[in-house]
């Protein structure tokens, strides 16, 4: 895509600000040729500029984050301003009042009113690491917050605990659909392609500067969505060395039952989770080299229960005898191999029943006895007359997950800065929905594996006073691994055997080797049985460059993004 755009103020590049001003004196008259400094409080980089003819300065395509502005010109005194935040996507007008006086002579601004934003008409909200500091995020994903913005719903499990690409969950922004929404990642696309339509990687808190959601009025630079866009911004090191610890732990000891299950007796279940984490960054060279990493793991053992109905020792033998149906009826088992046409009704057909309603041993398959030999007794009595609801069922839900990264800044010269992040996000987990048989029986995957992959590299050059080079790469991969049961462990090579279930080995030797796995079936009033290996992968690459050219009061921004999304 390219995008030629003259606008007031060249916008920062999605990931970027930008600080914009005029110096006046005390009539509220224009002094232009001041000398403006710009220091990033934290980094300690330094821009400079100079107020031009209409007495108008600006700092564009800068990082996120806190800085010192700074003017000086002869016959005034010298003006300084704390605490500028300059946030991802925003540009601050800061107004430069110099006052008549000897310049050893200072004025200092140490807080004042939030600066306004006069160069866009973007309708959007900022979520600071402050924010996700003070508001309460039990899943600690950032993504929970933008649920707090007008417009902003999520969809699933959009905000929550992220595990596999399935429990991603999609977001709607502003009324638009939700596969219409955009995600950027330190300026990079970072959508989820598919059914999942959310973001493809994830950044902890600890390891998010802030992200904004764009809700409407979105500049040229997103024309490629419809609905809303969240860009994030990932946190960068600085010159003081700053860390952070974490552990959350959640035990059955700590937890109490609810008075529904005191009232029946069932016991509280386990719940194991142990959340920790931390982050270190700072300077590896003052004001020019800085890193900033994170790691957090999440061990959780959960446990699942249900209650089901299981085929009782008659009905295992064929014997249908003691089925009764909710009216005390037996429930009559017909022999299918009677079927003949209906001479009372046209089109219709009638079977005679089993004598005795027991099915002989003979006509009980072999498939159906391999089932019934994985599949449990009931341990319960079930319903009156009916019986059902007479087995209960309980497994355990464990989870392994690893998220972590590291980011590095490198200011070349005052004129060019580069930056790298790689994130690695990897997770095991075993039957999310409870190991109910422990066995092929099973209808949910055994293992899932997912390991998911980041990275984007940013390059900025002021080439001039007035234009600015920008340039940013990056790519996100996942990919799920989805196991079941007949395709884990001893079957992983060979295959299930399906001639023990009793299919005829002539079928069997015609499918491929390896492949062969427990067919997935569902049986009415029991359950569903069986479940298929399933693997995906998603692949996001992008890149883009822009230029900035300021000619007097008119800036010139053009550029191109490109995007491949492969899945």
């Amino acid at each position: 895509m390219f995008a030629l755009v003259g606008i007031p103020l060249a916008r920062a590049q999605q990931i970027t600000g930008s600080v914009t001003g005029s110096v006046l004196d005390a009539s509220g008259a224009g002094i232009p040729g001041v000398a403006v400094r710009l220091t990033n409080t934290g980094m300690g980089t330094v821009a400079t500029a100079t107020s031009d003819s209409s007495a108008n300065f600006q700092f564009l395509l800068l990082q996120p984050g806190t800085y010192l502005v700074e003017a000086a010109h002869p016959g005034f005194k010298a003006f300084k301003r704390y605490g500028i935040v300059v946030a991802a996507d925003r540009s601050l007008a800061i107004p430069i009042n110099l006052a008549i006086g000897q310049a050893s002579e200072t004025v200092e601004i140490l807080a004042s009113t939030p600066l306004l934003d006069p160069n866009s008409s973007e309708v959007g909200t900022t979520i600071d690491s402050q924010k996700m500091v003070d508001l309460p995020l039990n899943s600690r994903n950032p993504m929970g917050l933008a649920n707090l913005i007008p417009t902003v719903k999520g969809i699933g499990y959009f905000g929550g605990q992220v595990l596999t690409s399935w429990r991603v969950g999609a977001v709607t922004i502003g009324g638009g659909q939700p596969m219409t929404s955009a995600f950027l990642m330190d300026g990079v696309a970072n959508d989820k392609m598919g059914d999942a339509a959310g973001p493809s990687t994830f950044l902890t808190t600890d390891s998010t500067q802030e992200f904004k959601v764009i809700t409407n009025s979105a500049s040229a630079e997103y024309g490629r969505t419809t609905g809303g866009v969240i860009s994030v911004v990932s946190k960068s090191g600085s010159n003081n060395l700053h860390g952070s610890a974490f552990e959350y732990l959640q035990n059955t000891a700590f937890n109490a039952n609810d008075f529904f299950s005191n009232s029946s007796g069932t016991p509280l279940p386990p719940v194991h989770q142990n959340q920790f984490g931390g982050s270190l960054g700072g300077r590896i060279k003052k004001d020019r080299t800085f890193f900033f990493g994170n790691f957090e793991g999440l061990i959780q053992h959960l446990s699942s229960a249900r209650i089901i109905n299981a085929p009782t020792a008659l009905q295992r033998t064929g014997d249908f005898s003691k089925t009764f149906a909710a009216n005390g009826q037996v429930i009559t088992i017909y022999d299918p191999y009677t079927t003949v046409p209906n001479p009372a009704t046209a089109g219709a057909f009638v079977r005679t029943a089993f004598p005795g309603n027991v099915i002989p041993g003979s006509r009980v398959s072999p498939f159906a006895k391999a089932f019934f030999a994985l599949h449990p007794l009931p341990n319960l009595p079930g319903a009156p007359v009916t019986g059902a609801n007479n087995l209960f069922q309980s497994g355990p839900v464990p989870t392994d997950r690893q998220t972590g990264g590291v980011k590095v800044d490198h200011s070349i010269s005052g004129n060019q800065r580069v930056a790298l992040r790689y994130t690695r996000d990897v997770l095991n987990e075993t039957v999310p929905n409870g190991a109910y048989f422990q066995n092929v029986l099973e209808n949910d995957k055994k293992t899932i594996y997912v390991p998911r992959h980041s990275a984007s590299f940013s390059y900025t050059n002021t080439l001039s006073p007035t234009m600015i080079l920008d340039g940013r790469s990056g790519f996100n991969r996942d990919y799920d691994q989805a196991t079941p049961y007949s395709f884990d462990g001893k079957y992983a090579k060979t295959g299930y055997p399906l001639t023990e279930l009793g299919f005829p080995k002539a079928l069997v030797d015609q499918m491929q080797t390896g492949t062969a796995q427990f067919p997935g079936l569902t049986i009415t009033d029991l359950s569903s049985y069986g479940s298929a290996i399933q693997n995906r992968a998603a692949y996001t690459w992008g890149n883009g460059v822009s230029l900035t050219k300021v000619w007097s009061a008119h800036t010139v921004k053009l550029g191109y993004q490109f995007t491949l999304y492969r899945g």
